[in-house]
């Protein structure tokens, strides 16, 4: 097979359908995401390939523990407590300086916090199932239902971590609107989502306080003599003795500090990876996501880049572990492709509202959440997303949770709500940026938009659906189908923005966690947690899956791997 590289598919515009050499693959040039075919993206790629070998009078230091941990991140923190509570000697080292914690949102089914406020278990077939559909049945569903068994054990040992650090507040993350509770609904968002927060930090609200967890799991794990090692890169796994060897046992692997010097960290038990994403190699993310490389944006920047600044959008890393494994013999995940993790942005008053094209005619039946519908977007004629409403939506719409607050927070009022969009529409409102407008008539709310004055048709059309409970053209729930007839108007036009954090899953991995080759059969020594984890989504990840990956690959499979390596290896 040829060895494709990016450069390569940059001459591939001008080699056309040539080939670069006998027997290779041609690649297509960048810009041309239709030459991707299932031909480039089957190809043997230039970072499957392994490095040359990292020798042994190359490596300064040796460090040995039962289980080596690579990655400080909250998946790589619960494995390594969860392994030193079950009596394992642990060393856990990390790329960055110290540990990493993005957002802040966990999914359980149920917790001992959820039974404090009189709430029952959720029950995890409809929401699983609804997730299923979503992901098409295209992953595994093994994954899904142990975590679904384990969550509530899972995030009950992480609840008393943070209780006894004792400086954080838990909570639950604010639901929108009340069919995102009805389990018969696609949308369906139980009140399940854990975080935590400081009432001393104000600005970090529900959903962000991540930060806080992995800085009380690092303590946490100090406590049970975890040595926890920063600045220090993984650079080659050790398989059979040999580095980055193909038969025999992961005993170890091979890292690099910031003065270049190498250091071997042998364990005995288990080399567990937890180094995050790939979203940042353009030549791993064409073949395992050649529909969505585009999204990404951090391909190209240079060594003052930080992946662990915050929120980081267009991409996190290079996917130094998926590779280390590869280059080992890990097989790649089933699922294909990839699922990447972003979300949808459009300003308008929110989805349940009526939505327009640029010809004025409704595209869809307004979904709740933009969150969950944002591909949706990229197919709207001409790209354009228009949407009208009334000044009595603030009342018949609501209820309005405030951004980023805890489950029986108080809630916007109608009087907020309307100050809000006013204050938007007083930013003002261009043809080429789009923005909000405000008019006394449907009639003026429509040609200030730019839109066809037959649109004031389609809004007679959508009143009507309202006033007989019935959406003849797409079916809306009759709860949402909320009428615009109560002046003043408003109407808001823009692009809607899909914008990518990271990219979820990589190496194949059983139930376990074990790393696996293309036979399925694990790789001995060599584990993978968080992110990571191979097959547990497909396509497209949303936010509005509410803190599932931390709840399921990070939080629950951190904790069951490290206590399983601990009893079991």
């Amino acid at each position: 097979m040829a060895n494709i590289t990016r450069s390569q598919f940059v001459k591939g515009a001008a080699v056309g359908t040539a080939a670069v050499a006998a027997g290779a693959i041609a690649a297509p040039a960048l810009a041309d995401e239709a030459a991707i075919t299932a031909e480039t993206v089957s190809g043997k790629w230039a970072f499957e390939i392994a490095p040359d070998p990292i020798a042994d009078d190359q490596i300064s230091e040796v460090k040995e523990a039962e289980v080596i941990v690579v990655g400080a991140g909250t998946a790589g923190l619960c494995c390594a407590v969860s392994a030193a509570e079950a009596g394992a000697k642990v060393i856990l080292f990390a790329m960055g300086s110290g540990p990493i914690g993005r957002g802040g949102s966990m999914f359980a089914f149920h917790s001992k916090f959820r039974e404090s406020w009189g709430l029952e278990p959720v029950n995890p077939d409809p929401y699983l199932k609804a997730q299923m559909i979503q992901n098409q049945w295209n992953f595994d569903t093994d994954k899904w239902f142990k975590w679904a068994k384990y969550s509530e054990e899972a995030m009950n040992w992480l609840s008393d971590i943070m209780t006894e650090a004792g400086d954080c507040t838990p909570t639950l993350e604010q639901v929108q609107h009340g069919n995102c509770q009805d389990p018969n609904a696609l949308e369906y968002t139980p009140i399940a989502t854990h975080g935590w927060i400081r009432e001393d930090i104000p600005s970090v609200g529900a959903g962000d306080g991540q930060p806080f967890v992995v800085a009380n799991l690092a303590i946490k794990a100090e406590e049970l003599g975890v040595e926890l090692i920063y600045n220090m890169t993984a650079k080659q796994l050790v398989r059979g003795g040999v580095p980055n060897g193909t038969e025999g046992r992961v005993d170890a692997v091979i890292a690099q500090d910031k003065e270049g010097n190498y250091v071997k960290f042998v364990g005995s038990k288990a080399i567990v990876l937890a180094t995050g994403d790939f979203a940042r190699d353009k030549d791993m993310m064409m073949k395992y996501c050649p529909g969505a490389w585009h999204y990404f944006t951090n391909y190209d920047k240079g060594d003052d880049f930080d992946p662990e600044a915050g929120k980081v959008y267009g991409g996190l890393y290079k996917g130094d572990g998926q590779k280390m494994g590869l280059w080992v013999g890990a097989a790649w995940q089933k699922t294909f492709p990839n699922a990447t993790m972003g979300g949808g942005f459009f300003s308008g008053a929110d989805t349940i509202g009526m939505l327009l094209n640029s010809d004025g005619k409704r595209f869809a039946p307004e979904p709740q959440n933009f969150g969950q519908c944002f591909m949706l977007f990229p197919h709207v004629h001409k790209k354009w997303v228009f949407q009208i409403w009334d000044s009595d939506y603030a009342v018949n719409a609501a209820p309005w949770p405030k951004s980023k607050t805890a489950y029986g927070s108080e809630l916007s009022t109608p009087e907020e709500k309307i100050a809000g969009w006013d204050a938007t529409v007083e930013r003002g409102f261009t043809p080429e940026m789009g923005g909000m407008v405000k008019a006394d008539t449907i009639e003026e709310v429509i040609e200030k938009l730019g839109l066809p004055p037959e649109t004031i048709d389609e809004v007679n059309k959508y009143n009507g659906f309202c006033d007989a409970g019935l959406d003849e053209d797409f079916h809306k729930n009759p709860l949402y189908l909320i009428p615009i007839k109560t002046p003043p108007f408003y109407g808001y036009a823009g692009i809607p923005r899909n914008i990518m954090h990271t990219v979820l899953g990589g190496l194949r991995t059983d139930i376990n966690c074990k790393v696996c080759d293309a036979n399925d059969e694990p790789i001995p020594g060599l584990y993978n947690v968080g992110s990571m984890i191979g097959d547990s989504y497909a396509g497209w990840y949303s936010f509005c899956i509410p803190g599932q990956n931390y709840g399921m690959n990070c939080v629950c499979y951190g904790y069951l791997t490290g206590k399983y390596i601990a009893e079991n290896e």
